[in-house]
């Protein structure tokens, strides 16, 4: 597959040490800035996040089972997040991003971290929209977004991405093969960078030196959480556009989401509240398809393929 080259910043130009960097990322390596001294109360994160995840469901329609579906937890692990008792880790919210097409900083608005991740109160607007935007076909989407145009009287041209955009079960592989190697390599070359000790950096992301030694370490065994995500996005300063650089498989589905979202948002923010309801209806009617049919069907062929790598091992 070949890389899309658009305005998003140049994974080429953001390595000074030859790393990819396709889970963090900002505009250039040389842009990082001093980080930043926070200090926030992670259970009130957590709370929040479990608020997030209800208003989602409401807006959306999903089951609990479906959500703990897409996190890949059990319901009973799920309904703790939704509580606030637990936070999800990090490749578990990737893996729900994916599924749902839902980008994961939806998750911390209205935390303390909100200000520094630039989210703002349209990300509810778009939610019944983007997991059709993510996952129907060019056909599909490129359809709605005409009918949509005629419901608004909008006049904008749908564009298919460049990328030949992977199947679900590669992308959910990428994520459990590589997610927390890459968050490693990244993070020391973050490091390497801003010329900060492990101790330093760990006191700036608020964990123990030990934790974070841990979290360096170029394995996918460590499980992270979400939390992790929010700190060092907003104490670091780093771009939360992070996930659609590089040229990973995870990469490139979000490229593509981002993409057709910037056709849609535009048509949407226009529309009146009559028009709206409209519009949530008809992606909606789409969305529940491809929930109970194609996705339902393409996670079961990555659990497949992941238990037949495990009887190969």
């Amino acid at each position: 597959m070949t890389p899309e080259t658009n305005n998003l910043p140049d994974a080429q130009n953001c390595t000074d040490k030859g790393f990819k960097l396709d889970y963090f990322c900002f505009e250039k390596i040389n842009n990082l800035a001093t980080p930043l001294n926070l200090h926030f109360d992670n259970a009130g994160v957590a709370q929040q996040i479990g608020k997030n995840l209800v208003r989602y469901r409401r807006i959306t329609g999903a089951r609990q089972q479906s959500m703990a579906d897409a996190f890949g937890v059990s319901i009973a692990q799920y309904r703790k997040y939704e509580k606030g008792a637990d936070v999800a880790k990090m490749h578990s919210v990737a893996r729900w991003s994916i599924v749902t097409g839902s980008p994961n900083n939806l998750l911390l608005f209205d935390t303390e971290y909100s200000p520094y991740l630039n989210i703002s109160s349209s990300c509810w607007e778009m939610a019944p929209f983007y997991c059709t935007v993510s996952h129907a076909s060019d056909a599909t989407f490129n359809s709605l977004c005409l009918l949509s145009q005629e419901i608004t009287k909008s006049a904008i041209t749908p564009a298919a991405s460049s990328e030949l955009v992977p199947d679900l079960s590669d992308v959910l592989l990428d994520i459990e093969l590589n997610y927390y190697v890459k968050v490693a390599k990244n993070m020391m070359l973050i490091r390497d960078h801003l010329g900060l000790s492990q101790e330093k950096l760990a006191e700036f992301l608020g964990i123990s030196d030990k934790t974070y030694r841990q979290y360096e370490k170029p394995c996918n065994h460590p499980r992270i959480p979400f939390t992790f995500f929010a700190r060092s996005h907003a104490a670091l300063q780093l771009d939360n556009r992070w996930s659609e650089t590089g040229t990973s498989d995870f990469s490139i589905f979000n490229r593509r989401r981002h993409h057709r979202l910037s056709i849609l948002s535009p048509i949407i923010r226009g529309a009146n509240d009559a028009q709206k309801a409209s519009l949530s209806q008809m992606f909606n009617a789409v969305s529940q398809e491809l929930i109970e049919i194609q996705l339902d069907k393409e996670l079961a062929a990555h659990q497949s393929r992941g238990a037949s790598s495990q009887l190969g091992q």
